[in-house]
Formats: C-alpha cells, sequence, structure tokens
C-alpha cells in the first residue's frame, strides 16, 4: 500500500489505546479477544494502554468493490478493551478518533 505503518503506537484523545497495523485484512478478520482477562489487563497496563485498536486498509480489488475513491485512506478496524465488561468494542469513537489523529499528517 505504500505507507509506512508503525509496529504500534499508543495514542490518546481521551483514554489511551494501542494501535495496531495488519498486514490484511483476513489477519484482521481472524483475530480473536484475549483468552486471558487478566493477563491482558496486566499487558495493557504495562504498556499504558487501556486497550489494543487493530486496523487494515483495504485491498485494491476491495477498493474498488465497495466503489470508494482511490485516494481515499479506507480502514476497517476492532478494538479489543482492557476492561469493559466485554471482549470486543464494535463502536468505539475514542480508539477511531486516536487513530485518526495518529494518521494526520
Amino acid at each position: 500500500d505504500g505507507i509506512n505503518w508503525p509496529t504500534f503506537i499508543n495514542s490518546s484523545v481521551a483514554r489511551p489505546k494501542t494501535l495496531i497495523p495488519m498486514v490484511s485484512m483476513e489477519r484482521l478478520h481472524a483475530a480473536i479477544s484475549p483468552q486471558n482477562p487478566t493477563k491482558f489487563r496486566q499487558m495493557c497496563d504495562s504498556i499504558d494502554s487501556t486497550g489494543i485498536y487493530l486496523y487494515s486498509t483495504f485491498a485494491k480489488d476491495e477498493i474498488e468493490e465497495a466503489k470508494l475513491n482511490e485516494k481515499d485512506l479506507a480502514l476497517e478496524c476492532r478494538q479489543f478493551p482492557r476492561s469493559s465488561g466485554y471482549p470486543e468494542d464494535p463502536a468505539t469513537g475514542i480508539a477511531a478518533g486516536a487513530l485518526a489523529a495518529s494518521l494526520h499528517k
């Protein structure tokens, strides 16, 4: 895709999230929520994060199929919160805002 993504970065517009780029949509879709909530919370605490936010860009054929403008940056994301009482947050403005702020140049 020509973008030099960071390995991971903590970013925040309210609560810090760890942003992690995935190499493909396939891998993003295959990700599962952390299986050990205690260890996941400890890991997040050790990196000063309130959860991880995985993201991936659409492949060229997916952009054409979705009828997106090739100049647009189209992302799909998934957020696994540190301790919210549910394994995945399907609609998180805080993590999306942190990602947008971090990717903005």
